[in-house]
């Protein structure tokens, strides 16, 4: 719970890659667009947040930090989830950024944008 909280006060400094936060850590993902969504790869790197709190925090990886196992999470343009490991799920988007739900776990990406395509998930949006 205390990653995901942090997830919520993500700046996002990384051009092309989402940082998400999960109960085992944060770590960063990189993003394919398909016919059917997006496909999220995390790269195993651990990331802490320095700074103070609020908007002046900012992800630093942990040169040092055990790897996390890889995660590839499939984000559906109908707002359906899907990973190897959690299996099926939802996701969602607000103006703080976007969720990932599985019935065992959850992957917060605050402050960022999925880059699903133009108009393709306004369903998706946190009711």
């Amino acid at each position: 719970m205390r990653y995901y909280l942090l997830s919520l006060i993500i700046i996002s400094s990384l051009s092309s890659a989402y940082v998400g936060c999960y109960s085992k850590g944060c770590t960063e993902f990189s993003g394919e667009r398909n016919k059917h969504g997006v496909i999220l790869i995390s790269d195993g790197n651990k990331y802490k947040w320095v700074g103070d709190t609020g908007v002046n925090m900012h992800p630093v990886e942990m040169k040092n930090a055990k790897k996390l196992k890889k995660i590839i999470l499939y984000l559906g343009k109908s707002c359906d989830a899907y990973s190897k490991r959690y299996g099926k799920g939802t996701w969602s988007w607000a103006n703080g950024g976007f969720i990932v739900e599985f019935k065992n776990e959850r992957f917060g990406f605050g402050r960022q944008e999925l880059d699903i395509g133009r108009g393709e998930a306004f369903g998706c949006s946190m009711k």
